[in-house]
């Protein structure tokens, strides 16, 4: 194991977004997870990086019917 520190969630999801605005600047994030993951927290600082709009859905069901 090297010296090298192993980057943060948030490190993680700044690069995974840059990537994909360079193969499609519209595309869509999703981030899902279980209650109190930090869910928004990371949607927040992402805000602060890259223009983006943040819609919060809570305790949403989705079904085919």
């Amino acid at each position: 194991m090297g010296t090298e520190r192993s980057k943060s969630s948030l490190e993680l999801a700044i690069d995974l977004v840059e990537k994909q605005r360079q193969l499609d600047p519209q595309f869509l994030l999703v981030l899902v997870g279980p209650t109190a993951s930090g869910k928004t927290a990371l949607a927040l600082e992402l805000a602060k990086h890259f223009p983006i709009e943040i819609v919060s859905a809570d305790s949403r069901l989705l079904y085919k019917g």
